[in-house]
């Protein structure tokens, strides 16, 4: 009896360090991907107005258009945008969506989409391509 326990002990002994070395060899593949945007040279802080000033959304957004022109005008700064969400950082805000001409059986959940919220220069910022459409605008 003790022998087949001391078999099966190696056996799940070499499962789990395969299964560590498959993931930190995935891992390490995972870090040689191109996420898609520039990822050098890049500072990126949370900035977070005092609740009374978003009160009002225009007075948000000159906020965060003052904060903008702050950094372009700073030595070595060559762009400079806000966003709601880094990428790949897992944030999400979702937001209840009424599609025309599809309307919800009683009881089923809203459509909903995930929002993120960017400024023009955001694209050309993290260096992301463009690959159909216009440009961002407000």
């Amino acid at each position: 009896m003790s022998a087949a326990l001391v078999v099966l002990e190696i056996a799940v002994s070499v499962v789990l360090v395969t299964g560590a070395g498959l993931l930190l060899r995935t891992l390490g593949e995972l870090l040689r991907v191109a996420p898609g945007f520039r990822s050098e040279h890049l500072l990126t802080a949370v900035v977070t107005p005092d609740d009374a000033l978003c009160v009002q959304p225009s007075r948000c957004t000159a906020f965060y258009d003052r904060v903008i022109e702050r950094l372009r005008a700073l030595p070595g700064v060559s762009h400079a945008a806000a966003a709601s969400d880094l990428p790949l950082a897992g944030q999400a805000t979702w937001v209840a969506l009424d599609v025309e001409d599809h309307p919800l059986p009683p009881g089923a959940l809203a459509h909903t989409a995930d929002r993120h919220v960017v400024t023009p220069d955001y694209l050309r910022t993290l260096a992301i391509p463009l690959l159909a459409g216009g440009s961002l605008t407000c």
